[in-house]
């Protein structure tokens, strides 16, 4: 076959077949750029989304492990406090043994008024261990106050009766008497304890 076109003609045909060839190009190219755009904002959405989830749980867990020391400091407060409740218990028995002691031995005439049997000094306890006691007493006259002392050095468990105060009233005494003890009020007295 002979073509018989003239030579710019020829040429026309020539660039025009690369022009749709161009324009299908830069039209693939924009379609596929736009859909690469699209394809990236979806995914910079997606990650947001998972990253606002993963937020929302992170603060869910910390604040169930802000929850969960504040139940374990409250079992520590409470285990603390079962604990200081079964002591007292263990030792409550003695302690209303050396009560009963105490209220077997003081005379009619005496009314104790006040047994205070282990102090703390500024929250700490007591360095002599439980062997002081502290009373309240109201006598009936000033005249007692050495005769109540020597009954009380009769007990059993007594090292020691100190007279810290006597105040004279117009009906009666009001003394305060602290007891140093051989062994705390909270143990069981011992054979032997005595000295």
């Amino acid at each position: 076959m002979i073509n018989l076109l003239p030579p710019q003609v020829k040429s026309d045909f020539a660039y025009a077949k690369r022009n749709s060839l161009v324009v299908r190009f830069v039209i693939v190219m924009i379609v596929v750029a736009l859909a690469l755009s699209l394809l990236m904002a979806g995914g910079v959405l997606y990650a947001n989304a998972g990253a606002e989830r993963l937020e929302k749980q992170l603060g869910n867990r910390k604040q169930q492990v802000s929850e969960l020391n504040e139940a374990r400091q409250e079992a520590a407060s409470i285990s603390a406090t079962v604990d200081t409740i079964e002591n007292l218990l263990d030792q409550q028995s003695y302690y209303s043994h050396f009560i009963a002691e105490l209220g077997q031995t003081t005379p009619n005439w005496a009314a104790v008024r006040a047994v205070t049997l282990e102090r703390t000094q500024n929250g700490q306890p007591d360095p002599n261990g439980g062997k002081r006691v502290d009373l309240q007493v109201i006598l009936e006259d000033i005249s007692r106050v050495s005769e109540l002392r020597t009954i009380l050095l009769s007990m059993e468990r007594v090292d020691f009766v100190d007279i810290q105060q006597a105040q004279d009233s117009d009906t009666t005494v009001n003394t305060l008497i602290v007891l140093g003890l051989n062994t705390p009020a909270h143990e069981p007295l011992k054979p032997g304890d005595n000295q």
